[in-house]
């Protein structure tokens, strides 16, 4: 008789704790079209003590 081995796929804690480990962060900030923020934003304090970021150049995006 052949011996059968069955394999259960189950979703570990580590991959549902971070689904994207597999790609990097700047694919998926292409991928997404997020726009690099990177010396091209100007910092706004809203009084409250948080900063809203706003950027210069809105087309300069992640390649």
């Amino acid at each position: 008789m052949a011996k059968l081995t069955i394999q259960i796929n189950r979703s570990s804690r580590k991959k549902l704790a971070n689904p994207h480990s597999t790609e990097t962060r700047h694919k998926r900030l292409v991928e997404s079209e997020a726009i690099d923020l990177r010396c091209n934003h100007t910092t706004v304090d809203l009084g409250n003590g948080y900063f809203r970021n706003i950027p210069i150049d809105d087309a300069r995006k992640f390649t």
